[in-house]
């Protein structure tokens, strides 16, 4: 199983395999619950979470682009 999870510090995205106890941001270091983080998606296959993953950072840019708009 892999979830596709944030940072509530630096708003990173990243993809968590299995269902540890607690895990580490990449980017920042802040260390979080795993239950307590926000789970964009939950799935089987990797490749199916990295499109999703892929999916959300794409949002997130076409969003920020036309903020600035």
């Amino acid at each position: 199983m892999y979830s596709v999870v944030g940072c509530d510090r630096c708003q990173t995205i990243w993809i968590v395999g299995m269902r540890p106890k607690t895990v580490k941001c990449p980017r920042c270091s802040k260390r979080h619950n795993f239950r307590e983080l926000r789970k964009f998606a939950e799935e089987e296959d990797i490749e199916v979470a990295r499109v999703v993953r892929t999916q959300l950072l794409s949002e997130r840019i076409g969003t920020s682009e036309n903020k600035e708009t």
